[in-house]
């Protein structure tokens, strides 16, 4: 890359208006005063394998992939890194020289967020909600850093999840998985667990009142409820977690800390964490008043 010139970055998904991406990293640019400059790439499955066609051939440093492309851009790329390829999910992109390689810097983003609560979490069931590239790094980064007892996954279509449990059984041998198929069976997973991880986009602004279980299911004082989502602070299911007692963990800290380890994977400089959390909170606050 040459040094003077402005390199671009951005964020690949769709829908995509939701995305704070933008605010954190272009304060971490300002802070820095590097000439890097962040945007969206708001794009449709069919006109993916065009954009990516055209990013290796501009001043392209990298970009963030979110919903619904992380798992569906993978064979779009040149390389992927090891972690992501058993993740099965890629969240970020470096390109060097025209070479795109992806990376999944969620698992580090979820395991930072749980890291007060190994105790409590390991050999403890757990229940990931969701069958898509977030339930991939949060079942990956639960097994490989706390070492749970089981992963049950949740998800409308049985068949992925079930998919899913099959990948990690092979992953992680000493860990059960299994694929939760109805409601019935749901209720008494969560029931049981220590932690439950919510990974679907229920409850994302501006349908925030959605939740990702149903409705008659409650939780208990001494469960850990993480939802990845971080726009609103607060989701429906954070909400019903506070009420009954147990620990509401929202998706901020998630969020910041996997996209501190994109930018330094694109820029080479460390994160301002402390800016660009800031930023964050101030551009969450502006949109939702409080």
């Amino acid at each position: 890359m040459k040094s003077q010139s402005l390199q671009r970055l951005g964020i690949i998904g769709h829908p995509i208006a939701h995305t704070l991406s933008p605010a954190m990293h272009s304060a971490a640019i300002d802070e820095l005063r590097i000439p890097f400059t962040y945007g969206v790439f708001d794009v449709v499955d069919e006109f993916l394998p065009a954009l990516l066609a055209s990013l290796r051939i501009v001043e392209f440093a990298g970009a963030n992939v979110t919903i619904p492309h992380k798992v569906r851009i993978i064979p779009l790329l040149d390389a992927v890194d090891q972690d992501a390829l058993k993740i099965g999910a890629v969240n970020t992109i470096v390109n060097r020289n025209g070479k795109l390689t992806g990376y999944n810097t969620d698992a580090a983003g979820i395991r930072k967020s749980l890291e007060p609560f190994m105790g409590k979490i390991r050999n403890a069931p757990a229940v990931v909600i969701g069958a898509g590239g977030g339930a991939r790094a949060a079942a990956y980064a639960v097994s490989k850093n706390f070492s749970p007892a089981s992963v049950r996954f949740y998800n409308r279509t049985a068949a992925r999840a079930e998919t899913l449990a099959g990948q990690f059984r092979e992953l992680f041998p000493g860990i059960a998985y299994d694929c939760i198929s109805d409601e019935g069976a749901l209720r008494g997973a969560i029931a049981e667990s220590v932690l439950i991880v919510n990974t679907t986009p229920a409850g994302m602004t501006p349908n925030s009142d959605a939740l990702p279980i149903p409705p008659g299911i409650r939780f208990s004082n001494y469960q850990i409820i993480l939802d990845i989502i971080y726009t609103p602070i607060e989701t429906a299911l954070l909400r019903r977690a506070k009420s009954d007692g147990a620990t509401a963990v929202n998706g901020v800290e998630m969020f910041i800390h996997q996209g501190a380890i994109a930018f330094e994977l694109w820029t080479g400089k460390k994160f301002p964490i402390d800016v660009a959390r800031r930023a964050v909170l101030q551009a969450l606050t502006a949109r939702t008043g409080l």
